[in-house]
């Protein structure tokens, strides 16, 4: 409700009013809102980003298990090798080992730990080898 008093001093009028309050209370009113409005929108892109980051992680959590099942899965095999001229336990290394093992050293261990081979690891043309892979 608006209330308009209006005196008479003189020549002038002026005029009091609730009606000035009245506006400054609806552009309060009116800030508040917008200012409610911006909260709400700014919690909205954080939770919108923090939502999207998780998807994310979970994302590559995924394919980081389904990466390790696979290798997992993997079978280990045994075969059977003469060595040939300039054939080395390097070379065997390249030319079977796989993923599961974590280095040449490790690859080139088992070897020597299946043949029974010195320490040093040494192989000569025409000796039979048995090598492991996985498949």
């Amino acid at each position: 409700m608006r209330e308009v008093a209006i005196r008479a001093k003189g020549n002038q009028h002026f005029i009091s009013c609730s009606f000035h309050q009245e506006t400054m209370l609806a552009a309060k009113r009116e800030n508040s809102r917008v200012a409610r409005k911006r909260e709400l929108l700014r919690y909205n892109i954080i939770l919108g980003i923090v939502c999207l980051l998780a998807m994310i992680f979970l994302y590559n959590q995924s394919f980081a298990k389904d990466g390790q099942a696979e290798l997992s899965q993997r079978e280990k095999y045994y075969t059977s090798i003469v060595v040939m001229k300039g054939e080395t336990l390097d070379s065997l290394y390249n030319q079977y080992s796989s993923p599961e093992y974590s280095d040449a050293e490790a690859y080139k261990s088992e070897v020597i730990q299946i043949n029974h081979l010195n320490a040093e690891g040494k192989i000569h043309t025409g000796n039979y080898l048995i090598l492991p892979y996985y498949k």
